[in-house]
C-alpha cells in the first residue's frame, strides 16, 4: 500500500509497530461499541489482527 502525505496529515497501513496504540482503541469498550470487530483482550489479539490486514 502507498502513503499519503500532506502538511498536517500522514496515512499509512498499519504495522506490528503501531499495535500498542491501536490497542488503545481496540480494547476499549466504549469505542468497540458500534465496531465490526470484536473487542480485543490483549496486546497479542491486536499483533494478530494487524497481521491479518497485512494479508490485503
Amino acid at each position: 500500500m502507498k502513503k499519503m502525505e500532506t502538511e498536517r496529515l500522514i496515512l499509512r497501513p498499519l504495522s506490528q509497530d503501531d499495535a500498542n496504540a491501536v490497542f488503545e482503541w481496540t480494547g476499549d469498550p466504549i469505542v468497540n461499541r458500534y465496531m465490526p470487530y470484536p473487542l480485543h483482550e490483549s496486546v497479542h489479539q491486536t499483533e494478530e489482527w494487524i497481521r491479518s490486514l497485512e494479508m490485503y
